[in-house]
């Protein structure tokens, strides 16, 4: 099923922090345009347009990049259970 419930915050926060390095981990794994877009849309949070124009890419690359990336990490996060 999953993990059973925390019993106190430090162990909700070890396990929070298990989860961020598990991420990151996944991240770093992505090929380089998947991980630029991924890092783009989701850390200062930018627009596709901002992305695309930051990366000097289509506003359909950075779709089709992120779209790619979140499936990756999707599966890598999963199978890591």
């Amino acid at each position: 099923m999953g993990r059973p419930a925390p019993t106190d915050s430090s162990s909700a926060s070890v396990i929070a922090h298990e989860e961020a390095h598990r991420l990151a981990e996944a991240v770093r794994g992505l090929p380089h345009r998947q991980r630029e877009v991924v890092v783009c849309r989701y850390y200062p949070e930018l627009s596709e347009a901002e992305t695309a124009a930051l990366l000097g890419m289509s506003a359909g690359s950075v779709k089709r990049h992120g779209h790619r990336a979140r499936a990756a990490l999707a599966s890598r996060m999963e199978g890591d259970r």
